[in-house]
């Protein structure tokens, strides 16, 4: 008996590592899924990048700040050969360059309604919104006295104010702002200065809105404290965010998206509903996170705004990074559906051939394949849905054949649909996947264990 044992252990071990070995090989088409997942991502961020193009992308607003060029002259030094004495001579001379002061609000009231809407290219939905934005606050007087500028230096005549944003393919209207009862029109994509100083602005990041200033206007800005305030309608793509600037900002947002993703370095009082969302930051002392020199690097160096908050309008469900997800449990699906065989075969006396097993793979692959196809076309838990049904009727309609006995062919039944829904619990909590796979995991190893206790692997071959 002793003989007989090795051998018939032997058989069951050898069934299993075929089971394996399938298992492994139907990786090659779950292989090839991922790679037309990627490949339909990669399309999908095509024409987003092709909505955004037209849409202005995300956009970043921030301002409007006030320019005042003025004169003032600065010690250069040169080195020239004399011959005469064989040697380089410094000599210092003075020569007259341009300057700039920026003036930005002492507070700020912003409001923005952000109206959520899709943009279809092909087979694909992007999500845009178009906002209408307020702004209100106040300046303080514009000082000069903090760099001792000389009256009859500053160059009044080529003043201007503009408010910065990522890209003017957003704006949909011209923007008027009003301070103190003059209206300024800000209209032009470039700073609207003489050719005293246009050849300052040269590599000036142009990505603003400009309007210049009346000599009626900056004689109030120099007098007093001045309230502005003005409207407009920006569209964007992705995120619409603001740079905190002055020392008091309050900023209100509200939307008809319900699912927005909040960032930045504040955090904002918010309120999510099925309908839409609000929220509000309120900001003081922001003041000392900008200066001069860093607007300066802004404009000209290239630098980006810090700190910035604003939201971002996302999909609640990205098909293609979830579809990705699902693919990642393949093996473990396929691997425990043969399981599933393997225990009929043992438990019922059945006899399934590996081909059958190898078609039961290929379907399990095909949801995955359904799964991405339907998505794209209708919602994906209806999608999820859909393929899961499909190919659950399938490998159990199949398996009734194969089978032919009724109890297991319904114990797969229920296995499938229930590996099919813990797969989508699995996906949707996407912070509480591993915790819940692995409780899964441990509940199906000891159903397994309870299932096969009483047999004897030795006395398979007998019946």
């Amino acid at each position: 008996m002793n003989d007989t044992k090795p051998k018939k252990a032997f058989s069951a071990g050898a069934k299993l590592f075929a089971i394996s070995l399938l298992s492994v090989l139907l990786l090659i088409p779950i292989a090839f899924l991922f790679i037309l997942n990627l490949d339909r991502k990669k399309n999908h961020t095509e024409a987003e990048q092709s909505i955004e193009n037209l849409w202005g992308g995300p956009q970043m607003l921030a301002g409007p700040f006030i320019v005042v060029p003025y004169k003032t002259v600065e010690w250069v030094t040169q080195e020239t050969y004399n011959s005469v004495q064989s040697r380089y001579i410094k000599t210092t001379a003075q020569k007259d360059v341009i300057d700039f002061l920026y003036f930005w609000p002492e507070n700020i009231n912003i409001k923005a309604s952000m109206n959520a809407q899709k943009r279809k290219r092909g087979l694909h939905k992007i999500v845009v919104n178009e906002s209408s934005i307020h702004f209100d606050g106040s300046y303080l007087p514009l000082d000069f006295t903090k760099k001792k500028i000389a009256p009859e230096n500053i160059l009044w005549d080529d003043s201007f104010i503009f408010i910065k944003a990522t890209s003017l393919k957003g704006f949909t209207n011209t923007v008027s702002l009003t301070i103190d009862q003059n209206t300024t029109e800000l209209n032009q994509a470039e700073p609207p200065v003489s050719d005293l100083t246009a050849s300052y602005f040269k590599k000036m990041n142009k990505e603003a809105i400009y309007g210049k200033l009346s000599l009626a206007t900056l004689e109030l800005l120099k007098a007093k404290n001045t309230t502005f305030s003005t409207n407009f309608n920006i569209r964007s793509s992705g995120n619409l965010a603001f740079v905190p600037l002055s020392k008091r900002m309050s900023i209100n947002l509200d939307s008809n998206w319900s699912s927005p993703s909040f960032f930045g370095d504040y955090a904002s009082d918010y309120k999510i509903t099925q309908t839409g969302f609000t929220a509000n930051w309120q900001i003081i002392q922001a003041l000392s996170t900008m200066d001069d020199d860093k607007l300066d690097n802004v404009l000209f160096k290239g630098e980006t705004f810090s700190p910035k908050l604003g939201v971002n309008l996302i999909e609640p469900v990205d098909l293609y990074t979830t579809s990705e997800r699902c693919l990642k449990y393949g093996f473990l699906f396929i691997f425990l559906t043969f399981t599933l065989y393997f225990l009929c075969e043992v438990i019922f006396g059945l006899r399934i051939h590996a081909l059958q097993y190898i078609q039961v793979g290929l379907g399990l692959c095909v949801f995955y394949l359904l799964l991405l196809a339907l998505s794209e076309h209708i919602s994906f838990n209806l999608a999820y849905l859909t393929a899961a049904t499909a190919i659950t009727g399938l490998i159990t309609g199949y398996s009734y054949f194969v089978i032919k006995v009724k109890k297991a062919v319904l114990s797969l039944g229920t296995f499938l649909v229930g590996l099919y829904g813990f797969l989508y619990v699995l996906i949707m909590a996407e912070s509480y996947a591993l915790l819940m796979g692995s409780v899964g995991i441990f509940a199906l190893l000891a159903v397994i264990m309870t299932i096969t206790r009483n047999i004897n692997w030795y006395e398979l071959g007998k019946n």
